[in-house]
């Protein structure tokens, strides 16, 4: 902007000299009717000369002025670069302290929250197991209990007692209670379709288990 300026101030000089030496010419040429020819010959040469010299002054005023516009230029290209790097500096170090900010924010946040959370409980503990099983040489046979002798018929003479019924003895179990008992074995040892074997498959896959 400011070589703007001097170029047309420069501009202005130049014209006002030439507007001068126009004039001094037009002077020049009245004076030179008045004089003689070698007068007038001698008067046009100095004005071509003497505007030569404005001329080559107007030059070189205005090629100073465009050097000194330049190195303003660039030694304010230079200040913007400077000011915007340390500009770049400064908001490269308020980041970062920023982050540090936030990692010290969420350590205290992480440590308040440990400090409230429930303390876990503490995990069940069992007993080991003590049972026994017997040695798998010795096969299972099962004891053959006999049935259980049938009730006496009741006597023709009424009674005035209560009548008595007859429960199966508890020494004496019968067939389904031996059967009951296997398949609680054949159970215990996880064998598959307990349930739905014989006496004889449940007396041979538990003799095979054991």
């Amino acid at each position: 902007m400011a070589s703007k300026k001097k170029q047309a101030t420069v501009k202005r000089s130049i014209e006002s000299a030439a507007k001068k030496i126009q004039r001094g010419a037009e002077g020049a040429a009245s004076d030179v009717a008045k004089l003689s020819k070698k007068d007038a010959a001698r008067a046009k040469e100095a004005a071509k000369k003497a505007a030569t010299k404005v001329k080559e002054r107007a030059k070189k005023a205005a090629a100073k002025a465009k050097d000194r516009a330049k190195k303003e230029a660039e030694k304010a290209k230079a200040a913007a670069k400077k000011e915007a790097h340390k500009a770049k500096e400064r908001a490269k170090k308020d980041a970062a302290k920023a982050k540090e900010a936030a990692r010290d924010a969420a350590r205290k946040a992480a440590k308040q929250a440990e400090k409230l959370a429930p303390a876990p409980a503490p995990a069940p503990t069992y007993a080991p197991s003590t049972r026994t099983w017997p040695a798998a040489s010795s096969p299972f046979t099962p004891t053959e209990v006999p049935p259980a002798e049938p009730a006496s018929a009741p006597t023709s003479e009424p009674s005035t007692s209560l009548p008595s019924t007859s429960l199966p003895s508890t020494s004496a179990p019968s067939m389904s209670d031996t059967i009951i008992v296997l398949r609680a074995q054949a159970r215990e040892l996880k064998i598959p379709g307990y349930s739905r074997l014989s006496k004889e498959q449940l007396i041979e896959r538990i003799s095979a288990g054991r």
